[in-house]
């Protein structure tokens, strides 16, 4: 699995090695049918009521106070409660959650349980933005987020970005991957305005990504490069 700074860097290559002429094409496709949502995150949606892995959610049980508790959501996107056991929540929310609590306890224990799920603290998500934008850099995100409001975060393309090539690499199925976008004509109402996941990252292309990149990438083999897309 390659690190977030290898894939910056291999990112870059593939617009170096192209030239940045402000048109489409590389070898990163547009309109790929599959890019689909990540293994391991989702659209930041805590604040809109997804519960994601490492969230902490509170749980009240009204004929069980007892039962009542802040719990962490583990790394495989589970919580763990007395008389329950193991609940899946990642990607589920928090109605959902109770529904599953309240189940199993009717099943066994209590009539016509009522019980209540909330979100207390929802883990920042964050993306990678780089390239020819205006301010590069990480940032957390909260809430539905797309690609254009996502560039809009490092302050829109500056002067020397091609918007026609906007290639944004995400792990899917265990693989990394990679889509271009045209800025353009996501703008013109022409193209969808896809959505950006925690941990996406996003490289506009232009003829300046800097000499470090320049420097680094020398050193990179092209192998490393292949076996991203």
């Amino acid at each position: 699995m390659f690190s977030r700074v290898a894939l910056l860097l291999l990112a870059s290559f593939a617009f170096l090695s192209l030239g940045a002429c402000a048109r489409r094409g590389g070898p990163v496709p547009y309109d790929v049918p599959n890019f689909t949502a990540p293994d391991t995150d989702r659209p930041a949606l805590g604040e809109e009521g997804i519960i994601g892995k490492l969230d902490v959610v509170s749980v009240a049980v009204y004929q069980l106070s007892e039962l009542n508790r802040d719990i962490q959501v583990d790394t495989n996107g589970n919580i763990s409660m007395p008389l329950v056991g193991t609940v899946q929540a990642d990607g589920k929310t928090p109605d959902q959650v109770a529904g599953i609590i309240a189940d199993r306890l009717a099943a066994k224990y209590v009539r016509h349980p009522s019980v209540q799920v909330s979100i207390k603290e929802a883990v920042p998500r964050t993306i990678t933005v780089e390239g020819s934008v205006t301010k590069p850099g990480m940032f957390q995100i909260r809430g539905r987020l797309d690609l254009l409001s996502a560039i809009a975060l490092a302050s829109g393309p500056n002067a020397d970005a091609n918007s026609h090539r906007v290639v944004v690499f995400r792990q899917i199925n265990g693989e990394r991957r990679a889509a271009a976008f045209d800025l353009a004509t996501i703008r013109e109402g022409t193209s969808p305005n896809p959505i950006i996941y925690g941990n996406d990252i996003i490289v506009i292309d232009g003829n300046k990504l800097g000499k470090a990149y320049r420097d680094i990438l020398q050193a990179v083999p092209l192998l490393y490069f292949a076996r991203v897309f």
